[in-house]
């Protein structure tokens, strides 16, 4: 019998290192315009932006994400150090590219919108 435990899950790959989200339409951030911001790597003191990346699996056993909008402002915030007032420029369709990008540290991404779900 052996006293070694079992090998913790490998966590899912992800970027390393920081993402550049180019805006559609730029935002005020610090006084000045800006077209794109950077989305650092989630740290351990980030712990409430992997709070908000909730999924479920539906009843026909699709997953899915619940509060997007939450999980891209706490990025935005947390992770490209926008403050409330900043982040509340954001237009929805950049949004969704910073939520894919916080999504892609822990290795999940969004499907493309419009796209039609395999099995339909």
């Amino acid at each position: 019998m052996s006293d070694s435990k079992p090998a913790a899950p490998a966590a899912p790959a992800g970027p390393a290192g920081p993402v550049k989200v180019a805006l559609s339409r730029p935002i005020i951030v610090a006084g000045e315009q800006a077209s794109e911001i950077t989305i650092k790597e989630p740290l351990l003191k980030h712990f409430e932006v992997l709070d908000q990346l909730r999924l479920a699996v539906n009843d026909s056993g699709a997953m899915e994400l619940r509060n997007l909008g939450s999980l891209a402002k706490v990025g935005a915030e947390q992770l490209a150090g926008l403050t409330p007032a900043e982040a509340a420029q954001i237009t929805w369709p950049d949004m969704f590219k910073i939520a894919q990008a916080v999504m892609g540290f822990f290795g999940f991404s969004l499907p493309e919108i419009g796209a039609t779900p395999s099995g339909r």
